[in-house]
């Protein structure tokens, strides 16, 4: 005869199982529901039945019933029911990163942006937000404790635009048509571009800087001359950048203008006392002291000489190589005593004498050199004729030999010449000792 061992082994568990329900009531239940006993379990002979029914228990593996040595006794909790595995309840949590225990649901929030669910059914009052933003009661805000610009439908702005402008998390404004946002408020923006020194910034002001005259800058709205604006030269009472060459406004390095003195001469911006001239230049004649002046034409004596009579004016050509100013003009005569002028004229376009320039006072010729003062004139380089009327005859020093263009014309003598040269024929004259001085 063989033993099914097997059945007799499941016989035993399920006696046991049974016994232990009878003996210990609910908490054996609970347990053996933790353990996965409850319900039916074939390989145990368990049924839903209660143990403690009087009723016999099949066994599974076997064709015959066996009587429960226990029957007839009745467990003290047969009224309690063991939590049904089949229906997968956990206490109550939820599937979205709750933590569980057999009953409870603990909220999970961590990693997690401000109001995103906790995992069980609530939501998440602290988390992160976007820049300027925070969390508060689970919802961003945008305020003073989060946004140092503006804010405005939930965002943090810079509050540097004129169109959202604003400060310390207050709401962001709009500026009126034509201002700016400076400092989280609206103002008036001030343009001076392309402006003048001095001139409207648009906002009730003036441009502190902005364009001004030739040898001027601009200093906080007025145009000015200084040794920025004005190196080379001097400036004059009013801000204005001069030559700085002449002995009525004489300076340099953009210094103040000063008048040289009598016995002064303008010389490289400074007014400085002459004691000699150097070659080419020599002394002026009275009108400017003795100060230097540039000598044009013949100042030196030629070697012969030649006769000019009463009721006539007659040129030589002069060229000026360097502007400046007109001071004298010079004659070496060979004789004495005749009254006359000399002048400066211009040259024409075709080449002939033009308009008068500037011209001597009547004095008497002299034996050697004479030089006659004229009102001081500017004059350009170029080219000039100088002019003489004697009212008599009179010899003066001329080449014996070269010779030049000469134009002479009939007028009555004068102490004042023709403002413009009159008609007159060209001839071939011989150079004579006639000069101008200009400083």
């Amino acid at each position: 005869m063989t033993i099914a061992r097997p059945k007799l082994h499941a016989t035993l568990a399920s006696r046991f199982v049974r016994s232990l329900v009878w003996a210990c009531g609910p908490a054996a239940l609970a347990l053996a529901a933790g353990c996965g006993l409850g319900g039916t379990d074939p390989a145990l002979g368990l049924t839903d039945a209660s143990p403690g029914d009087g009723s016999t228990a099949p066994d599974a593996s076997s064709d015959s019933a066996t009587t429960s040595p226990d029957s007839g006794m009745t467990s003290p909790d047969s009224g309690v029911t063991a939590p049904d595995s089949a229906t997968g309840s956990d206490g109550g949590c939820t599937a979205d990163g709750g933590v569980c225990d057999a009953s409870t649901c603990v909220p999970s929030c961590e990693g997690k942006v401000c109001g995103a669910s906790d995992g069980c059914s609530g939501v998440c009052a602290n988390g992160s937000c976007g820049t300027g933003l925070h969390c508060v009661a689970g919802v961003c805000e945008c305020d003073a404790a989060s946004c140092s610009g503006c804010c405005g439908s939930g965002v943090c702005a810079s509050g540097t635009d004129p169109s959202a402008c604003g400060a310390g998390g207050a709401a962001c404004v709009a500026c009126p048509q034509g201002d700016g946002c400076s400092g989280g408020s609206c103002a008036c923006v001030s343009d001076c571009t392309g402006a003048v020194c001095g001139g409207s910034d648009g906002c009730g002001g003036v441009c502190l800087v902005g364009s001004c005259g030739v040898g001027q800058t601009c200093d906080n709205g007025a145009c000015i001359c200084d040794a920025a604006s004005c190196p080379a030269g001097c400036c004059s009472a009013q801000q204005q950048c001069l030559a700085g060459d002449l002995v009525s406004a004489c300076g340099a390095n953009g210094a103040a203008c000063a008048a040289c003195g009598s016995n002064q001469s303008c010389v490289s911006g400074q007014c400085v006392t002459s004691t000699g001239c150097n070659s080419p230049e020599v002394t002026c004649g009275n009108a400017c002291g003795n100060a230097c002046c540039n000598a044009y034409g013949n100042s030196t004596p030629l070697g012969g000489t030649g006769t000019y009579t009463a009721g006539a004016i007659c040129v030589r050509p002069v060229t000026i190589t360097a502007a400046g100013t007109l001071e004298d003009i010079g004659i070496i005569g060979s004789t004495a005593g005749v009254d006359f002028v000399m002048g400066l004229y211009t040259s024409s376009t075709t080449g002939t004498p033009g308009d008068l320039v500037a011209q001597t006072a009547e004095t008497l010729t002299t034996s050697g050199t004479l030089v006659l003062p004229t009102p001081a004139t500017s004059v350009a380089a170029g080219s000039y004729w100088i002019a003489a009327s004697f009212n008599g005859s009179d010899t003066v020093v001329e080449s014996p030999t070269a010779t030049v263009t000469a134009y002479c014309a009939t007028i009555v003598f004068s102490p004042t010449l023709p403002a413009v040269f009159p008609a007159s024929t060209a001839y071939t004259g011989r150079e004579a000792s006639w000069y101008v001085l200009v400083q």
